[in-house]
C-alpha cells in the first residue's frame, strides 16, 4: 500500500493530535479519518497530488452515496437525524444532541464497514 503523511486537524481525534504529523500506510481506516476531516494529507508528502485526487474522488463518491441513501446533511436538524436513525433502526437516547445522533450514525456505518473510528 501507499504511504501518506498526515497531520492532525482541528477536528478532535484520538488518532492524531492537532498539528502532529505521522507517515503511515494508507488503509481503509486512514481513508475514513481523512474523509471525516480528523486528519489532513500533508502536501509535501510523496505522491500528495495523487492522494488528493483519490480523496477528492472518494468524497465525491461519498456525497453520491449520501444522496442515494438519503443520509441527512451534517447540518440538518436534530429531528431529521432522529427520523433517519429510526428509519435505519439505529437506537439513540431521547436526550441525544444532533452531534450525538450523527456520531451514532458514523459508528453504525463504521461498524458495517468493519472499521472502528475512535
Amino acid at each position: 500500500m501507499a504511504r501518506v503523511t498526515l497531520e492532525g486537524s482541528i477536528t478532535p481525534s484520538t488518532f492524531l493530535r492537532r498539528g502532529r504529523r505521522i507517515t503511515v500506510e494508507r488503509t481503509p481506516y486512514i481513508e475514513k479519518l481523512i474523509r471525516g476531516g480528523y486528519v489532513v494529507v500533508v502536501p509535501d508528502s510523496p505522491a500528495a497530488e495523487e492522494v488528493e485526487d483519490i480523496v477528492a474522488e472518494q468524497r465525491e463518491r461519498a456525497d453520491d452515496e449520501q444522496r442515494i441513501q438519503g443520509t441527512p446533511a451534517r447540518n440538518a436538524s436534530r429531528a431529521e437525524w432522529a427520523a433517519f436513525l429510526e428509519a435505519n433502526e439505529i437506537p439513540y437516547a431521547e436526550d441525544d444532541s444532533r452531534a450525538d445522533l450523527i456520531a451514532r450514525w458514523d459508528d453504525a456505518e463504521a461498524n458495517a464497514d468493519g472499521v472502528a473510528v475512535d
